[in-house]
């Protein structure tokens, strides 16, 4: 994504793995521009890694599970684990 991003911009970028660096060269206008758009990925990621610790802390605390028509017992994925545990301890609307 970034590359195209790069490519319809004009500029051109460098990503380091093995040190986390990232350089962009071109017009300033247009490195302002794919500067956004690094932060947003970097912030999207970020958002992703955090979100993925914490289902997988909570499953480590409360799984919930099904039955499924074998009668065998099986875990619900991190993210639904998730969002059951919410709906479980979210108070009734009335």
């Amino acid at each position: 994504m970034l590359n195209d991003a790069a490519k319809k911009l004009h500029v051109k970028i460098e990503i380091m793995s093995r040190i986390p660096n990232i350089k962009i060269f071109g017009r300033p206008a247009d490195v302002s521009a794919m500067q956004d758009l690094v932060a947003k990925e970097l912030k999207d990621i970020d958002k992703g890694i955090v979100e993925e610790s914490h289902e997988m802390m909570l499953a480590k605390t409360v799984q919930w599970k099904y039955t499924d028509s074998e009668g065998n017992i099986n875990k619900f994925e991190p993210s639904i684990n998730k969002v059951s545990e919410a709906v479980c301890w979210r108070e009734p609307p009335f």
